[in-house]
């Protein structure tokens, strides 16, 4: 469950949860906009979301103080939100401090991101045992820092304990990292090996996720100077393989990613986005059975933008009955709207088509993370003007009937 941040947006993506016996049907709205919670000078983002046992959390960052501190926001029916109020020694400090992923385990939650308070950025981890209180885990420089930056993008619960993926530049160029933790407070990193996290150009790992079939991790990989989407799997989150690229599968557009993944289907789905032959983004799925062998999801007007906009695919969540998958469709990097899909088995896809306009609000919207939980489906994500200049949080939902 994820997220991580450097999408082409802005934004910063995670994954979600998953409940049973959802139905996928249903009209989105917006929440109530409340500018106390939600809103504030400079930019606040909601980059990651969970479900911890009803209560809905809520994770990303505001620069309302000029940079970039820390930021938690609590539900517990998806409608009204509470921010969680600011701590400087927890959330702040010099430079940047941006949340990404966040995940459930025994005991609590368990967020990660990174911190630019040592000059360069290094992955950060914070931990909370009901959602309301707070801690940051003690920076570790030979686990968490290093030359170059360090970014944690995504965490789940699995391996010994916990397990974080994102990327490490102290090569040079970005490369994909795992940490893990037995507890969410004592970290290792995996240790790097080239063939299967490096490579010429830069390599990243943006979600992850853990079941039957062992866990996960899917990102990109720029070693033709373009992207490609990449997959790497583990059975017990310390080994790792890196799955063969193929070009047919991971890189027949041309520029491709994977920027979330969930289990459920044919076994493992994929969501991200890949340009596309008329040279528009598009959204894509990857769908595999074991986490070895993938395939495409043949495009289709489903998963393409209104021309002349740009669709994409951030994350996904799964149920009993299905798949949902939230991003946005955007034209010039100006406008933006957000965008729902929702599939029966990770192949057939059908999109939201928003009857009334109730999804979007005018300017520049996004989902980051989306959860089908007890109450509904929730996503999150950001608004602002066209530019995406002072955005501010924003949630959408649709109630369970």
């Amino acid at each position: 469950m994820r997220t991580r941040f450097s999408l082409p947006l802005g934004l910063a993506l995670v994954l979600a949860a998953c409940a049973g016996g959802a139905d996928l049907s249903g009209m989105w709205s917006p929440v109530y906009d409340d500018p106390g919670v939600f809103g504030g000078s400079g930019d606040q983002r909601m980059s990651a979301l969970a479900d911890f046992g009803g209560d809905l959390i809520a994770v990303g960052y505001d620069t309302a103080d000029g940079d970039a501190d820390a930021i938690v926001w609590r539900s517990r029916d998806g409608m009204v939100w509470d921010r969680i109020p600011h701590d400087e020694v927890v959330f702040g400090g010099d430079g940047d401090q941006m949340m990404g992923g966040v995940a459930v385990i025994d005991g609590g939650v368990i967020v990660v991101g990174s911190d630019t308070s040592g000059g360069d950025q290094d992955a950060a981890v914070w931990t909370s045992p009901d959602g309301l209180s707070w801690s940051r885990v003690q920076p570790d420089e030979a686990v968490f820092g290093g030359d170059g930056d360090q970014t944690m993008w995504a965490v789940t619960a699995g391996g010994p304990g916990v397990i974080a993926v994102g990327l490490d530049g102290s090569g040079g160029d970005s490369d994909a990292a795992v940490w893990t933790s037995p507890d969410g407070v004592e970290w290792s990193r995996v240790a790097h090996d080239e063939v299967v996290f490096g490579g010429t150009g830069d390599q990243w790992a943006v979600d992850v996720v853990t079941g039957d079939l062992g866990v996960i991790a899917v990102g990109s990989d720029r070693t033709a100077g373009y992207g490609d989407a990449a997959v790497w799997r583990s059975d017990d989150g310390s080994s790792w393989v890196r799955v063969p690229n193929q070009d047919e599968v991971f890189g027949a557009f041309g520029d491709e990613a994977m920027w979330g993944v969930a289990l459920g289907g044919p076994g493992v789905v994929a969501v991200g986005w890949a340009w596309h032959s008329v040279e528009q983004y598009r959204a894509a799925v990857w769908t595999s059975p074991d986490g070895v062998t993938w395939t495409p999801v043949p495009d289709g007007p489903t998963l393409r933008g209104s021309v002349p906009k740009a669709a994409f695919m951030h994350a996904v969540a799964s149920s009993d009955a299905g798949f949902v998958a939230v991003g946005n469709e955007s034209s010039l990097g100006l406008e933006s709207d957000p965008a729902v899909w929702t599939s029966p088995d990770g192949v057939i896809w059908t999109r939201f088509a928003d009857p009334g306009g109730k999804l979007a609000d005018p300017g520049a919207q996004g989902m980051a993370a989306v959860v089908i939980g007890p109450d509904g489906m929730v996503a999150v994500g950001w608004e602002g003007v066209p530019g995406y200049v002072d955005t501010d949080a924003r949630v959408w939902m649709v109630p369970r009937k």
